[in-house]
Order: structure tokens, then sequence, then C-alpha cells
């Protein structure tokens, strides 16, 4: 009787060779992955990489995401603060445009949620220090009205947007709430939990 010959395992799926970074418990790096023809593959923040590199592995071998065997090149920066790598995070996710940051793109599609911490550095590049409703912000971000007034209240709480009057408009010509987004540090800006506010 003929012998099976014995079977060769898969080889496993092994996390490309990145810098080693310590963990820290105050700062906070940023990364970038790019393959090697230079294409910006996604964009993260994390304050222990090791473990966050290891969850993107993780996620390819049970085909999660479809990217991570191309990473040939990793920039690294330490951000002081939370808040600040966030912002870091959102411009470069606005601007570079990464090919598999889906779940974080600002302009999100079917299913994907917009982040709180995205309103306001939105907000501030949309209409810089001009007054604007929360019916044109929305329409601008591409959000839902509910999204931006939910987090617009949170942010007039934490002291990044503020109440300037109100305008008559929409189809009906009701009053509509009008706001500045002030310029502010990221922690102020960043995802925030404080009491809502009434509002419109």
């Amino acid at each position: 009787m003929p012998q099976t010959p014995p079977r060769t395992p898969a080889p496993a799926l092994r996390i490309p060779y990145i810098k080693f970074h310590e963990p820290d418990k105050v700062r906070t790096l940023l990364y970038r992955f790019f393959d090697d023809e230079g294409r910006l593959l996604y964009v993260g923040i994390t304050n222990n990489p090791q473990n966050r590199w290891a969850d993107h592995a993780h996620k390819a071998r049970i085909n999660e995401n479809v990217w991570w065997h191309l990473v040939r090149v990793v920039h690294t920066e330490w951000c002081d603060t939370r808040g600040e790598a966030e912002a870091a995070e959102i411009t470069a996710i606005r601007h570079e445009r990464p090919l598999h940051n889906g779940s974080h793109n600002v302009r999100l599609g079917a299913g994907l949620r917009f982040r709180s911490m995205y309103l306001h550095p939105m907000a501030r590049e949309i209409f810089g220090d001009k007054p604007f409703t929360l019916h044109e912000l929305a329409d601008r971000a591409e959000i839902p009205v509910g999204t931006a007034r939910l987090y617009a209240r949170r942010l007039v709480a934490k002291g990044a947007f503020q109440k300037i009057g109100s305008v008559k408009a929409g189809p009906r010509n009701r009053p509509r709430l009008r706001f500045v987004a002030l310029d502010v540090p990221p922690d102020v800006a960043s995802p925030v939990q404080s009491p809502l506010l009434d509002m419109e």
C-alpha cells in the first residue's frame, strides 16, 4: 500500500521587518505602511506598535485584510498626545489617500461609521473661521444631519464649536443655529464624551 507523503505545513504569515518600538504610556505612534513601489497602503495610530502590527498580521491570517503581505516599508512618528496623533491620522487619510483605510475614510461608504474626531478638523478645513449651520456642515461633509448635530453638541460642550446666533434657511425658512469651529488644540476636539446640550 503506497504511503501518503507527509503534508508540508503552509508557511506562517510573518510580520514584515519593522523597526521595534517600545510601548509608550504617554505618547502615541503615527505609522504609515508602504508597498515596494512606494504606494501608501495604510495609516494608523497606536501606543503599542508591536501588538497593533501583530493584530494586522492576525487579521491577514483570517482574511480580514488583503494588504499586509504587501508591506515593505514603514514610516513612524511619535506624537506627544493621543489627540495630536488622531489629528495627524485624519490629515494623512484625507490628503494622502491610503489604499486600505476604508473604515476610517472621512467620506464614508455605506455601512461605515463617521467618527466624532473627524467633525472638528473637517469643519475647520471646509469653513475655516466662517460661520456655518449644521445642515451646511452635514451637506459638505456628506454625513447625516443627525450625526453632525450629535457630535456638534459635544464639541460645543468641549469648547471646540461656538454658537453665534441663527439664520433662516431651508425650504421652510426656519431658523437654524450658526456655529464657528474654533482653533483649539487637537485634544479639545478629539473624541469627546461631554454632556449633551440642547440645540436646534
